[in-house]
């Protein structure tokens, strides 16, 4: 079958071109848009990313970011075409009582003692709540 439709190349000089400085990372990836809160947080998949002040310039509020994840499942935070240094703030702590219920967010519900709690405070007083009662 192939060689019923297959044809002599035009030219026997290989075709391909030099990437030159485009990098496959940037363009093998997953990007997702997000927009910075009013804290200076990203929120993607169930995780916070603060924004540190040693980006200059510091970029506003609800300006627009793009998540981008590459082949090595790493996070990088893109604005106005130039990387930002976030740093990654932990949900919960690994020795804190409370887990984070599947498929669901953490926002709301804990898991204690094998039983499902909920809170209605906001992120930063749960928080807070959740270092307080794991000791840190």
């Amino acid at each position: 079958m192939n060689e019923k439709f297959s044809r002599p190349a035009r030219s026997s000089e290989d075709a391909h071109v030099n990437l030159g400085k485009v990098k496959l990372d940037n363009i093998l990836c997953m990007e997702f848009g997000r927009r910075i809160s009013k804290d200076h947080f990203i929120r993607f998949q169930a995780r916070l990313f603060q924004i540190l002040n040693t980006n200059k310039p510091l970029p506003r509020t609800e300006d627009k970011v793009l998540v981008r994840i590459p082949l090595d499942n790493a996070v990088h935070i893109i604005w106005r075409d130039k990387p930002l240094l976030v740093k990654e703030i932990p949900l919960c702590s690994t020795n804190s009582p409370f887990v984070a219920p599947p498929n669901r967010s953490l926002k709301g519900s804990f898991l204690l003692n094998g039983n499902w709690g909920h809170f209605y405070w906001s992120l930063t007083e749960a928080m807070r709540a959740i270092d307080k009662i794991s000791g840190m």
